[in-house]
C-alpha cells in the first residue's frame, strides 16, 4: 500500500481499504511511502470527506478490525542490498 499522509489516511480511504481486506481475504500488507511532492499531488486529489487519522490512526484502525492482519514495511537496509557500496546521507 503506497502511503500519502494526508490521503491514504482519510476516513473514506480507510474505510474501503478496511472493505478491500474484508472482500479479499488478505493476510498482509506492505505499507510503503509514496514518495510525490504533495503540493504537485494535492490539487489532483478529490476532496476529502472528514479529517485525516495520520498514519498511526490507520495502522491502529486496521488492527481493531483486522487483529490478525500483518501490517509492515518490509524495505532492506541499504547496507544489506548493497554490502559493497557507502552509504552516501
Amino acid at each position: 500500500l503506497l502511503v500519502l499522509p494526508g490521503f491514504t489516511d482519510r476516513p473514506e480511504e480507510v474505510e474501503a481499504l478496511g472493505d478491500l481486506i474484508a472482500e479479499t481475504g488478505l493476510q498482509r500488507v506492505q505499507l510503503r511511502n509514496l514518495n510525490v511532492d504533495p503540493d504537485w499531488l494535492s490539487p489532483l486529489l478529490p476532496p476529502a470527506e472528514g479529517r485525516p487519522l495520520g498514519v498511526a490512526g490507520l495502522v491502529k484502525a486496521l488492527r481493531r478490525r483486522f487483529p490478525r492482519l500483518e501490517l509492515g514495511s518490509y524495505t532492506l537496509p541499504h547496507s544489506h542490498c548493497h554490502p559493497h557500496r557507502p552509504v552516501l546521507y
